[in-house]
């Protein structure tokens, strides 16, 4: 099978030009509604009893951790049954405030991602797939009052570790424990995230998001039958946690 190689000064571009269109947005409207913040700022500070935490602090650097409940998905009818597992994620973020109810932000994650495994055939063939990686959303955020945003954006991952490990309880000599998936585990692969928060207070806010795969984490390779079954692999996770703004 031939492998895939990825061109990390190409994505290095993307995300690049990603940021600039996003800040390029932000400094214009920012610009735009630059004056009546100005003449409203003193009468929203008294008739507001909380105060939103974009107010204060347009630009806002922070930390942000928890767990996840993720899979890989396929529809696969003969030989496995794949299940959910539970993962962690943690990394940091910056987030801009182009106005009172809009915001982006961009993250650098580390999520430690998988699934279960086991096999239709033999129920005694039972173990896990990781797909760890570096999880980097674009999210633009909207607030419909101060404490609680919704959010949606797109999101590049890029895999640090893919393998499988194995379980065998019949015994079989033939299954081999543990499987190096890096060379048919892509560069790259995208996904679209969506979910929403909560500001406990103006340092801290609690996060529910959802991130589903746009494009497959693998390369593609004909089975037996001659079907390209890896490019129908799909990721989905489901995450809840903390977020720390400096």
């Amino acid at each position: 099978m031939e492998k895939t190689t990825f061109n990390f000064y190409h994505m290095k571009k993307i995300i690049i030009a990603v940021l600039c269109l996003s800040m390029g947005w932000a400094a214009a409207q920012k610009k735009k509604t630059g004056a009546n913040k100005s003449q409203n700022y003193k009468s929203n500070r008294v008739s507001s009893p909380q105060k939103s935490h974009s107010k204060n602090q347009p630009l806002t650097f922070g930390i942000k951790a928890g767990g996840g409940l993720n899979k890989i998905s396929l529809k696969d009818e003969i030989y496995r049954n794949l299940k959910s597992k539970i993962g962690f994620y943690g990394g940091l973020f910056v987030n801009y405030s182009i106005s009172e109810q809009i915001a982006v932000q961009l993250d650098a994650l580390y999520q430690h991602f998988g699934t279960k495994i086991n096999y239709k055939e033999d129920t005694n063939v039972k173990g896990y797939w990781t797909l760890s990686h570096i999880n980097i959303p674009v999210t633009f955020q909207f607030k419909f009052i101060p404490q609680v945003y919704i959010e949606t954006g797109p999101e590049v991952n890029i895999p640090i570790k893919s393998e499988q490990i194995i379980t065998d309880k019949a015994g079989h000599n033939n299954i081999v424990e543990k499987v190096n998936f890096k060379e048919y585990t892509k560069g790259a692969f995208f996904g679209w995230n969506f979910g929403g928060g909560y500001f406990i207070t103006e340092k801290f806010s609690v996060n529910l998001r959802y991130s589903m795969g746009i494009t497959s984490p693998y390369n593609q390779k004909e089975d037996h039958n001659g079907k390209k079954d890896r490019a129908k692999f799909r990721t989905g996770n489901l995450q809840l946690g903390l977020s720390y703004h400096f």
